[in-house]
C-alpha cells in the first residue's frame, strides 16, 4: 500500500472513530436530561418554543431554550437571553453543543427549535442528536418548497422526520393531525391535538401557538393558570408580528404592521385578517409592502400571487428588497396597474409619505427587512 493510500485509510479510520465518539457523547448527554422538546413546523416555531419555555419556568422547572428564528438565541437556565454565537455557516451540529450546555447547566427540560430544513437533516437532528421524548409540529404551510417539497403533503412528510420514538407529539394542525398520528404510531408514539378554541381573545400570541404551548406545559405537570401567567410575560422573537407607529417628516401618521417573518402566503393572510379584525388597517392609506430576497425566487412568485389575490384590500403595492423591479414587472403582467405599484429603496423613504398610511409588510425578514426588524432589540435582558 502506498503512503498516500495509508494516510487516506488512517484519515478515514480517525473520522469514523470521531463519529462514534460524538454519538457516544450525544447519548450520554441525552440520558442526563429528563425531557427534550423538539419544536418543528413551518410558522410559529420560535414563538411556541419561547412560550413553552416561559410556561415551564413559571411552574418552577429549570429550562434551557434555544431558538433559531430571526436572531438565533439561547435562553439559559437563569433566564438570561443571549445571541447564539456562530463560527462560519450554520450547522445542525450546533444542536449537540446545546445538548451539552443543557447538561452542564443541569436543566430539567431542554426546548430546542428545529433548525434543519432538508428532510434528511431533520431526521438526523432528531434521531442521532436530540432524541426528544416530546415533539411539536406547529403547522403545515406552503414554504421552503424547493427543499421540503412542492405540496403540503410532501412538507408534512418532511416535518414528520422529527416525530420522536416512544414519545409524544403535539400539534395544532387539524388538517394533518391524522397523518401525523399514523407516522407517530409507526414510531411507537402518541399524538395530542391542541385545541385552540377559547383562545381567540387572549393577547399573548396567536391562539394556536398558545394552545400548543399550554398543552406541552400541562403534559409536563404545570397548572394551566401558572403556565398562562408565565406565557403572558414571555419575550417574543424579534421577527414576531408587531405594530410600529411613527410620524413622518411631513407630520403624517405611519403605522407599520411588521409581518415580514411570515414568509408564506397562508400565514400572511391569517395575520392580515387578524389586523383587520383589530381595526389596525383603518388609519390611513393601505399599502402592501413585499420585501424580496434574491435567493428566494419561489417565495417571490408566492407573494406575487398573494398581492394579486388581495389587491382589493390595499390602495397600493410596494416592492422592496433585491427583486423589486422583477416583482413590479410580474405584477403588471398579472393585471395590476403600474400606477398602483411603487419601489422602495430603503425604509427611510416611508417617512417621506405625504399622507397617513398603514403599511402591511410581508415576504422576508432577511436583508433590509431584518435590519428593520431587529432594531432596538435588547438581547441581554433576562427572560421570564
Amino acid at each position: 500500500m502506498s503512503a498516500a493510500a495509508t494516510l487516506t485509510a488512517l484519515a478515514c479510520l480517525a473520522y469514523l472513530a470521531w463519529l462514534v465518539l460524538e454519538q457516544h457523547q450525544a447519548r450520554k448527554h441525552r440520558r442526563a436530561l429528563r425531557h427534550v422538546v423538539h419544536v418543528n413546523g413551518i410558522r410559529g416555531k420560535s414563538s411556541v418554543s419561547r412560550l413553552i419555555d416561559a410556561g415551564l419556568r413559571a411552574g418552577g422547572l429549570r429550562v434551557l431554550c434555544k431558538t433559531t428564528g430571526t436572531c438565533p438565541a439561547i435562553i439559559d437556565a437563569s433566564g438570561l437571553e443571549t445571541p447564539l454565537a456562530r463560527r462560519g455557516r450554520p450547522s445542525i451540529k450546533e444542536q449537540l453543543r446545546v445538548l451539552k450546555l443543557a447538561v452542564r447547566q443541569r436543566v430539567d427540560v431542554l426546548v430546542v427549535e428545529c433548525m434543519a430544513v432538508l428532510p434528511e437533516y431533520q431526521q438526523i437532528s432528531e434521531e442521532r442528536m436530540l432524541r426528544s421524548d416530546i415533539g411539536v409540529i406547529t403547522n403545515v404551510r406552503p414554504d421552503h418548497l424547493d427543499e421540503m417539497g412542492q405540496t403540503l403533503d410532501a412538507i408534512a412528510q418532511s416535518l414528520s422526520n422529527t416525530i420522536p420514538r416512544q414519545g409524544t407529539l403535539f400539534t395544532a394542525d387539524t388538517a394533518y393531525a391524522a397523518f401525523f398520528e399514523r407516522c407517530a404510531s409507526s414510531k411507537g408514539s402518541t399524538v395530542v391535538l391542541a385545541d385552540s378554541s377559547g383562545f381567540e381573545d387572549q393577547t399573548i400570541d396567536f391562539a394556536e401557538n398558545v394552545a400548543l404551548a399550554l398543552a406541552v406545559c400541562r403534559y409536563l405537570g404545570i397548572a394551566r393558570e401558572t403556565a398562562l401567567m408565565g406565557m403572558a410575560q414571555y419575550r417574543p422573537d424579534p421577527g414576531a408580528f408587531r405594530v410600529e407607529r411613527s410620524v413622518g417628516q411631513f407630520g403624517k401618521q405611519l403605522v407599520l404592521l411588521n409581518a415580514m417573518a411570515a414568509n408564506d402566503p397562508a400565514s400572511a393572510e391569517k395575520i392580515l385578517d387578524r389586523a383587520e379584525a383589530q381595526g389596525l388597517m383603518a388609519s390611513g392609506r393601505r399599502m402592501l409592502l413585499v420585501n424580496n430576497r434574491l435567493d428566494r425566487p419561489m417565495r417571490l412568485r408566492q407573494f406575487v400571487d398573494f398581492a394579486v389575490q388581495h389587491q382589493g384590500r390595499f390602495d397600493s403595492i410596494v416592492a422592496a428588497g433585491a427583486c423589486r423591479r422583477l416583482m413590479r414587472r410580474a405584477l403588471v403582467r398579472r393585471g395590476i396597474p403600474s400606477d398602483r405599484i411603487t419601489h422602495l429603496g430603503s425604509y427611510s423613504e416611508l417617512s417621506a409619505l405625504q399622507h397617513d398610511a398603514v403599511v402591511f409588510a410581508v415576504g422576508n425578514i432577511v436583508g433590509s427587512g431584518q435590519a428593520r426588524g431587529v432594531a432596538g432589540r435588547d438581547s441581554g435582558k433576562p427572560h421570564g
